[in-house]
């Protein structure tokens, strides 16, 4: 996945302008030479970066006579919230985050991550955690924005490590509370959910000893400042 302080400057006002058309609400028409003239480009470049947006999964394009259909991903999106985020808590620094998810039994695998990285776990957040995840559908744009937020704030980092036949990824670590209670997000390198689920772990069995069920919405409160 590609960030906002990453990404080709190009890429990310090409983004901008299809959105001011209304290109992450759905489709939208548009020919090379509107989007060239709005960017400064030729026809030909601007063929070529629709191109480019489209094979780095950053837009969805449909072909037509006239011109191309278009929409953004939300793989686009997100570069956007990044930058946005990113300039956001430089101007306002807000001492907390909140946003709001909904409860969902994963597949198990969070279960076997946690324990193995359980004695690095220990070593940076001072716990061995409950061997599970407690999953979180993020419930809106607003939600996901905030979420993506944390990241422009320090981590606690857990090193990415090998152990003969496998290697991991790195993993970033943020303390929340959840109803009062200690929590840490967890941001893994690899995942293999989108940018709308956050996972959270705890000392012990936080979904147990909340009552929380799938269908149940919690707000996770995130110190920053």
């Amino acid at each position: 996945m590609i960030d906002g302080k990453r990404m080709k400057p190009l890429y990310l006002l090409a983004l901008i302008k299809l959105i001011e058309l209304g290109a992450h609400r759905g489709f939208i028409e548009i020919s090379t030479r509107r989007l060239g003239s709005t960017l400064g480009l030729s026809q030909q470049s601007a063929s070529r970066l629709l191109r480019k947006l489209e094979a780095e999964g950053l837009i969805e394009r449909n072909r037509e006579l006239r011109g191309s259909r278009v929409k953004v991903t939300m793989e686009g999106f997100v570069p956007l919230i990044d930058l946005y985020n990113l300039l956001k808590n430089i101007l306002e620094k807000p001492s907390a985050l909140v946003f709001r998810g909904i409860v969902f039994s994963g597949l198990g695998e969070g279960a076997y991550y946690v324990r193995i990285y359980s004695k690095l776990f220990l070593e940076k957040l001072g716990f061995i955690p409950y061997p599970g995840t407690l999953n979180l559908k993020l419930k809106s744009l607003d939600d996901i924005k905030v979420a993506r937020s944390i990241l422009m704030f320090p981590a606690i980092e857990i090193k990415g490590f090998s152990n003969g036949s496998r290697s991991y990824g790195d993993v970033k670590c943020y303390r929340a509370y959840i109803r009062s209670e200690e929590v840490y997000i967890v941001f893994p390198e690899r995942t293999h959910y989108r940018n709308d689920v956050v996972e959270v772990i705890s000392a012990e069995n936080i979904r147990e000893k909340l009552r929380l069920r799938d269908g149940d919405i919690v707000d996770v409160e995130v110190p920053v400042s």
